[in-house]
């Protein structure tokens, strides 16, 4: 993709790396479902039936963004965020 995305806040980036830390979702599959929903925001709120309309989903993606999935990612991003802070780490 040629495109550039711009992450300013905090959430957003957060949202952006929960997205791409998603098993079995690479970075085109992460930017037409942003492209569809919006934000990457969006897409992490959105439902599996919702998700899977955009494009085919492998069966670990979609488990991993159900509700107890999505708050591990969420974590591991926070847990990404800290380290990269600690370490004087722009993101």
């Amino acid at each position: 993709m040629s495109e550039i995305i711009s992450v300013r806040t905090g959430k957003n980036l957060q949202a952006w790396l929960t997205l791409h830390l998603v098993p079995g979702m690479g970075p085109i599959t992460c930017h037409k479902l942003v492209a569809h929903f919006g934000s990457p925001d969006k897409v992490l709120s959105a439902k599996t039936s919702a998700l899977k309309t955009v494009c085919r989903l492998r069966p670990e993606s979609l488990a991993a963004l159900d509700a107890d999935g999505l708050k591990n990612l969420q974590t591991l991003a926070q847990q990404e965020i800290k380290r990269a802070a600690d370490n004087n780490i722009s993101i």
